[in-house]
Formats: C-alpha cells, sequence, structure tokens
C-alpha cells in the first residue's frame, strides 16, 4: 500500500493562521466573558422591547404636569418657610453652630457645626475635657437653634407632606 507524501486537507504548521500575532488564552475566560456580554446585551434590549412604550396613557399627561407643578410649588413654599425660620432662630438664640479657639494654631478661632470640626480643632486625645466641653457647648446651641426652626417634634415637612397626600 503506498502512503501519501503531503496531506492537503490541513494546513501546514508554519503560516500565520497557526501563529496568530497576540497571545492565545489557553482557558476558556475570553470566550466566556464574550458569551456573558453577549448574554446581558440580548437579556437588556429583550427588556427594552418587553417595556410599554409609555406607563402613563397620554391622555394623563397633563394630569400629571399639573400634580408635579403642585407639588413643586408646595416644597418650594415649604422651603422658603424653612429658610424663614433659620432667620428667626439666627436673631433669637444665634445661630446653629460656635466658634472656638484652635488649639493646634493658637490665635485662630475656628466655626464648628458637628463634632468632626471640634474634633479637627482640639484633638481629643491631647484635649479631652476641651473637646468635651466644646461638644455639650456645641449641643446646646444646636438644641435650642432646632427649637425654633423645628417646633412642631422637630418635624418640618409635615405640613408639607400633609398638603402633598390631600392634593
Amino acid at each position: 500500500m503506498t502512503q501519501a507524501k503531503r496531506v492537503h486537507s490541513t494546513q501546514p504548521t508554519n503560516t500565520s493562521a497557526t501563529n496568530p500575532t497576540r497571545p492565545v488564552d489557553p482557558t476558556r475566560r475570553g470566550f466566556i466573558a464574550l458569551a456573558a456580554g453577549a448574554g446581558i446585551i440580548s437579556v437588556g434590549s429583550l427588556a427594552a422591547v418587553a417595556m410599554p412604550i409609555s406607563a402613563t396613557p397620554v391622555s394623563d399627561v397633563p394630569i400629571a404636569t399639573e400634580a408635579h407643578r403642585k407639588a413643586y410649588v408646595t416644597m418650594q413654599t415649604a422651603f422658603a418657610e424653612h429658610r424663614k425660620a433659620h432667620v428667626i432662630a439666627d436673631a433669637k438664640v444665634g445661630p446653629a453652630h460656635i466658634h472656638i479657639p484652635s488649639m493646634l494654631n493658637p490665635g485662630n478661632i475656628v466655626e464648628a457645626s458637628c463634632w468632626v470640626d471640634i474634633g479637627r480643632t482640639v484633638p481629643r486625645e491631647q484635649y479631652p475635657d476641651l473637646y468635651s466641653h466644646h461638644n455639650r457647648l456645641l449641643d446646646e446651641q444646636r438644641a435650642a437653634h432646632a427649637a425654633v426652626v423645628f417646633p412642631q417634634n422637630g418635624c418640618f415637612f409635615s405640613s408639607c407632606i400633609s398638603a402633598l397626600l390631600e392634593g
């Protein structure tokens, strides 16, 4: 029996078809990542096709717009009242912050509106008593300010929310 000297059905091993220019990943990670990406894209496009064009019928759009306008006016009115309450509180009891001398930069006065501000200027580890004293002063000042701004159990938005629910 004669044997073939060449096999024409397979490509030679010294061509660029078998020697790609970029490195080959021997694992299936690249294929899996590609398949997962294609799956996500196809699911996203199916979801987009399945969604209705508009959840709100076209005839209800003016009503929704009017309701939005009323809600916006109500919220802006509430915000204006809140800002006015802060101005009144500042005049009655002072602002909701305190001014303290800096222990890190002697001669500087720092405005502290929270415990972080106090900790930055009066390190707790070095001055524990002074740190506690300033925190107590700030708590008292903020409580006095809040009593003027939030007279109804601390709820600023209660009147606004009830107006929105009624309307």
